[in-house]
Formats: C-alpha cells, structure tokens, sequence
C-alpha cells in the first residue's frame, strides 16, 4: 500500500512507502517507521538463510530453521496499532512509559473502555454475521413490509444486528465460556425485541406458504377512529371492548369515513400502530402516536427465550407493558445461538430448494471457520433427509449433500422454509445427524445442532483466527505461536477476553518479535469501522463520518469488514485503489473545512501553532513522547510554512490578506495529518 500526502492548493506531494518483502523505502522527506531499517545480512547468520551447499545434488535440510523478518518494528507500533483497532484512540504519554511494563494490562484496560465495548460490538456482528440484517431483510422475515412510525423499523434491525455482540461481550463480563454463544438460550435483548419475536412466533408461514396466525385472541380486522378517544392500552388488550379499535386523529382528510377497517394483514397492521404507525387500506397512510417509545429499543437486559412448560401459555406480543418488566420469553419457536437470530436467518433467506443448506453451511462458517469440500464422503446413518435430485451417488453433488441434507434437517425439524416453525409432522420426523470434521452425532432440532458445534473441537482454533485476521487484515501462520494463543483460550476455559489479550499482546499481532511467518508487522489500509472511530475519537466529533451529507455520502466508497455466502474467510481490503484514496481525500477536505472552523484547529494568527501541533498530537496521535513526534511536527510545520506563502504568493495579485493564507494552510496542513498512515493506514 502507498500512503499518499495531497496537499491542498500548495506544497509537494510526499509519500510514505510501506515495509516490503525487500525492506523498506521510506521517502526521505518523512520519518519512516521505527524498525524499518534491516540490519546486514550475514550469511550463514541465524535467522538468514544457509550459504549455497557446495554439492547441489547433496542437500543439507537446517535442522533448526529459523524465521526470516526484513524488520522487527519497536512495540510502540504493535501497541498502537492495538489500541487503535480496540478504541479508535492512539498511545497516550502515560502509556507509552507503561509500555515498559509490558501490553497486556493495557489491552485489557483498552477492551473495558467505552469506546472498546462499541468496537468490538462491531468485530461481533461481523464475526457471527449478524451484520448485514437490514430493513428488506426484515420484511422477508415478517413475511410483509414493516414500517413504524419515526423510521423505528431501522431502530428495530439495529436492535437484532447488535443483539448477538452485546451477548458475547455480557459473556465476557460473566465468565461464561464463549462456545455456550453457539448454543445459548439467552440473549442481550430489548423489550421492542421481545416484542417482535412473540409477535413472529404466532404469524408465519408454513412450509406450503400459508400464513397462519396461532395467538391466543384471533385478529381477524384492525378499525382506524378519527374522531374516538381510544387509550392504546385498551386498543391491545384482548379482553376490553375496543381491542383493535385503534384512535387515528390524523386519519387522512380525503378519508371518505371516519371510521375504517381492514380483514387484509389485521396483526401487522396492529403491530405498525404500536411502533407509531397506522397503514390504513385505501386511505393514506399515517404516522400516529405510539404505544411503544424508544426506550423500547434502549432498555438492554438478559433475557432467556425458553419454550412453555406443561400447562404454562407464550407470552403475547400484545402485552407490551408485561415484556417491559420481564427477563424472561416464553415462544414456543426456539432461539438457540447466533443460528437462529432473526439477523442470521433474515441474512441468509432459505427456500424451498435450498432448504436450509445455506444456512446450515454458514453456521460451520461462523462457529468453525470451515466448510464443506466435495471430495469429503461420508455415508450418512440416515437417509431419509437425502435429497434424491442432488444426492446422487454417481454426480459431483454427492460429496456435499451427503452431509448437508441430514445436517440440515436439524434446522427443519423446527423451521419452516419461511423461517416460521415447523408445523409438518412428516417433516420433523425426518432424522438429523451432523457428519463434519471428524465428529458424528445425531439429535433432534436446533437445540442439538447448537450444543453439537459448541462442543466441536475445532471451534477455539477458528475464534482465534477470526480475531487475528481482524486484527492483521490477513489471517495467522498455524505455527507454534498461533497454537500457544489456542492452548491459552482452552486453558481459560474458553474466556474470549483472556485469549484476546493474549493474541493482541502477541508478536502474531503487534510484530514486536519475529515470527515465522508472522504477520503482526503487516500494514493495510485503514478499513471503515476503524478510519471513523480514530476520525470521532480523535478529532472529539461522535459524527465525524457523517458530520456532512458529502461525507456521508463518500464513507460507504471506504471499504468495511464483510462476509459473503459460503466463503470461509471474511471479506476485507488491505490495500487501497484509485476509488478508495479518492474517497478518503475527498472525506479529509471536508473535514479540513469544517475542523477549521473549530477552535482546536484553528485558523486566527494566535491559534495557528495549537493548531499544527493538535494536527500532530491528536489527529495523527503522536504525544510529544512519542519517537517520530518531533520529526513530524517539523515536517508539519515546514509544510503550514510553505502552504501559507505559496498561498500569499499565488493570490498576491488580488490582494489576498493573511486570513485568507492561514486557512488555505491550516486546512492544508489538516489534509496531510488526515490522510498520514498514522490515521489512513493500520500499523503505523
């Protein structure tokens, strides 16, 4: 990757070159990284490769190889490069001294911080591929649009997207292994939450796509009031005479009545008036006073989604005020793991060919980091969920289906097709048995798929690579190294934040030692979630990446961390291209206009040196401790210093005044700060 410095309206054009497979090039003009100069080869030396053997045809094996490292940078660049993917933030002055005391009681005050808890909620979504849920997704699952009131649809899908990754982090927090996220039961939720998935619980469609509504009290029309005072309450509760008589003052005035009813979706169309919106059939539709608030989307606490004892009734969506109180669900559809959150499913919509394969395939992704390869056979002690069209014996086809039609049928014997449960006798009598990566085992239901692959072996060896490739932009060497961090995870009992200290406070991450293979000292660009949080923690702006429609508009051309049907490895960019500098230079001109305008970046005569040196110390995050500080505020200043005459000198016949050339050259100066590796690149 070339890290590029343009300088707006003056100045040259630096650059910073990246370490190599040769070494390093750094540009004379700008202090390269700590670490970066390799020293001279000596043949025969060890950690070099052996001298030429003198008969060819006679080769000497080394007995004790050794790892190859061009340069080995200073732990101040690991460190950084932690605390920068963990909280958006650099080193501070304090930290850098602490350093001599070792990283990792600095990782884990880094994990505990705010800003860290909000990182990785992130790294969490992505990893159990929570992340993509959105609104269309949502209206698949829903089997029809939703829409409420003050765009809280959005509110809703965020909800799910983050439920999985508060869970694993409460986890954490608790002690509890972190397989048991595979096949928990509880879940970090909110009460709007706990509404959708009740209400989800009794209108779904059957494998022969009928929708069937199975609550309690029938909904069979829902009737909009113009001119009745109806309480909401009232309105939901099944035993009051005006239960789906909903008060609707802002029914529309071209409305040919002033009372409407509707047969045609009566329980989503209720479900829309208590997040505040009325979908009136024939008539506008109509923002309306909730019986929801957005504390219904805030109110995050455990709660465990259980199945009815004998005698005992599911909770109902309509009870709203109950759900508010409760840590408790009672569905009779099951939730189990990351598998069957409504933003897995709705991210990965079956159908009635793919049946669950997809889904199913996805999960070993998630929980496992493998997936299947054709030429693994196995005979299946059941086959009677063998698909006869795709599981041939004779085609190609035979290798994946012979696994993945029994491994599916864990998930049909409690889903249908449209995600709702499974109501068809002959289809939950269809046996299910899991046939990966050397471990067989039957069960019934999704239930027993999740404490299946909570259990597999290969589940803390793929958690550890997750977070390495996060980490690195490119997975981990499976050497020595790599397997200690998976000993260590064991060890602890499966406590993710130990084994996270002890892989970010490793060589493997910070590339403060030299690993075989490692790759702890590679440098990649600075993808989305981290070149926002540096730009908001940094700069003190929480909207930094949306503090303007331009910008706004520009962050989606920065690539972001992502994950796609079947492929084992998550989907990142480590180098840029013309597309992605173009839209980060364009992210920092503006934010060079608007942070100007700032008294920490300063443009009047009297700020302007506070105004370079806070270019340096927080957006680059360099303290006047730090090694390359100095170095960096001279460049800096020299360059403010030749923005602002090339400026006066270009504009002198119009007879621009100094103003003018100070903000053309703090602006300018902010640009080279913003687009620095320290802030654009990762690993700096």
């Amino acid at each position: 990757m070339l890290a590029t410095f343009m300088l707006t309206g003056c100045g040259d054009v630096g650059t910073i070159q990246t370490p190599t497979d040769e070494g390093t090039a750094p540009n004379p003009s700008v202090p390269a990284r700590p670490g970066d100069d390799p020293e001279p080869v000596t043949p025969g030396a060890p950690g070099t490769p052996n001298p030429p053997n003198p008969d060819p045809t006679t080769p000497v094996p080394d007995p004790d190889p050794q790892p190859v490292c061009a340069s080995v940078p200073p732990l101040t660049v690991g460190a950084n490069k932690v605390k920068t993917l963990l909280t958006g933030h650099a080193l501070s002055s304090s930290e850098l001294q602490r350093l001599n005391d070792g990283l990792q009681p600095l990782v884990e005050e880094w994990w505990d911080s705010p800003a860290g808890q909000v990182k990785l909620r992130d790294f969490f979504s992505t990893a159990l591929q929570q992340a993509a849920f959105d609104d269309d997704a949502q209206d698949e699952l829903f089997t029809d649009s939703v829409r409420f009131g003050d765009d809280w649809e959005d509110l809703l899908a965020a909800n799910f997207s983050e439920s999985l990754a508060r869970t694993a982090l409460q986890f954490s927090d608790e002690g509890v292994p972190f397989n048991r996220i595979v096949d928990t039961q509880r879940f970090m939720m909110t009460t709007s939450m706990m509404v959708a998935l009740a209400f989800l619980d009794v209108r779904f469609r059957t494998d022969d796509n009928r929708l069937r509504y199975r609550g309690a009290a029938p909904i069979d029309e829902v009737t909009y009031h113009r001119n009745r005072d109806i309480p909401r309450e009232d309105s939901f509760n099944p035993d009051h005479p005006d239960f789906m008589n909903f008060a609707l003052p802002e029914l529309d005035e071209d409305c040919p009545v002033d009372s409407i009813s509707s047969r045609r979706g009566p329980a989503l169309r209720a479900l829309g008036v208590m997040f505040g919106r009325a979908d009136v059939q024939d008539c506008s539709d109509a923002e309306t006073t909730p019986w929801a608030s957005e504390r219904d989307f805030e109110d995050w606490r455990m709660v465990e989604v259980r199945a009815p004892r004998d005698g005992e009734a599911t909770d109902s969506w309509l009870d709203l005020n109950g759900l508010r109180s409760r840590n408790t669900l009672v569905v009779q559809t099951p939730r189990v793991g990351f598998f069957t959150s409504p933003a897995f499913l709705g991210t990965w919509l079956t159908n009635d060919s793919n049946s669950f394969r997809l889904n199913l395939n996805q999960a070993l992704i998630v929980a496992l980091g493998k997936s299947f390869e054709p030429e693994d056979v196995i005979i299946p002690a059941f086959e009677d969920a063998l698909d006869d069209e795709h599981a041939d014996p004779s085609t190609s086809c035979y290798g994946c289906h012979s696994r993945l039609d029994p491994m599916r049928q864990f998930f049909r014997q409690d889903f249908s097709v449209f995600n709702g449960p499974q109501t068809d006798p002959d289809v939950q009598a269809l046996a299910a048995e899991f046939l990966f990566e050397g471990v067989r085992a039957s069960g019934y239901g999704v239930r027993d798929l999740g404490r299946i692959l909570a259990d597999h072996p290969d589940l803390p060896a793929a958690w550890v690579q997750k977070l390495c490739t996060y980490a690195n932009s490119a997975p981990c060497p499976e050497g020595p190294a790599f397997e200690a961090v998976v000993e260590h995870f064991v060890d602890s009992g499966l406590d993710f934040r130990a084994m996270a200290v002890e892989l970010l406070s490793s060589p493997l991450i910070t590339g403060a030692e030299c690993v075989r293979d490692g790759t702890g000292g590679t440098v990649s660009i600075s993808r989305a979630r981290h070149f926002c949080s540096v730009l908001e923690n940094r700069l003190e702006e929480p909207n930094a990446c949306s503090l303007t429609r331009r910008i706004g508009d520009l962050v989606p051309s920065v690539p972001d961390d992502g994950f796609a049907r079947s492929a084992v490895d998550p989907v990142i960019i480590a180098e840029d291209d013309i597309f992605i500098r173009s839209a980060v230079e364009k992210i920092c001109e503006e934010l060079a206009n608007q942070m100007t305008r700032t008294d920490a970046f300063g443009t009047e005569e009297d700020q302007v040196e506070t105004s370079v040196r806070n270019v340096v110390e927080k957006l680059m995050g360099l303290p006047p401790e730090h090694p390359q500080h100095d170095a960096v505020l001279e460049l800096m200043n020299g360059h403010y210093q030749r923005a602002f005459d090339e400026t006066k000198a270009f504009d002198a016949e119009n007879g621009v005044n100094d103003n003018r050339a100070r903000r053309n050259a703090v602006q300018s100066t902010f640009m080279v700060g913003c687009l620095s590796p320290f802030v654009v690149g990762m690993g700096w």
